[in-house]
């Protein structure tokens, strides 16, 4: 006869806000960081684009030999000609535990709501880790 594991009360590692997080790394391991080009976060990459465009401006800036405030200048001068178009996720929910102000969504440069909702039961499910001093349940009953 088989032996039937009942289904933890724990919740899966990967479970986070109704979203399976190791979709991410199913990708990851398949394709690489390329793979996930459909699942970043427009909040992030927009971020990241004003940190390009300000380089882009530093590297000009420098290009001329400009120092102290005559470099500075140029800089925001550069930076002002192409403001960075300003990107607004329509889905964007403040995360309080975030020191940074991030999208409740955001993991690791993606947008969880681009990944699959959790089934809850399925072959990569891996318990929470249990806090320190806490016993898993014995299941060998």
């Amino acid at each position: 006869m088989d032996k039937v594991i009942p289904f933890s009360d724990r919740p899966c590692r990967y479970l986070k806000h109704g979203r399976c997080s190791n979709h991410f790394w199913q990708i990851m391991k398949s394709s690489g960081k390329p793979g996930l080009k459909d699942y970043l976060c427009i909040h992030w990459q927009n971020k990241l684009n004003k940190v390009e465009q300000y380089w882009d401006a530093v590297w000009r800036a420098d290009r001329f030999g400009l120092q102290g405030l005559e470099r500075q200048k140029a800089i925001d001068r550069i930076i002002s000609r192409r403001p960075p178009k300003e990107v607004i996720c329509p889905d964007f929910r403040f995360d309080p535990d975030s020191p940074t102000g991030q999208c409740r969504y955001h993991f690791l440069q993606a947008c969880l709501l681009k990944f699959p909702e959790c089934r809850e039961q399925c072959e990569d499910y891996v318990p929470e880790a249990v806090g320190q001093g806490a016993k898993l349940p014995d299941t060998k009953k």
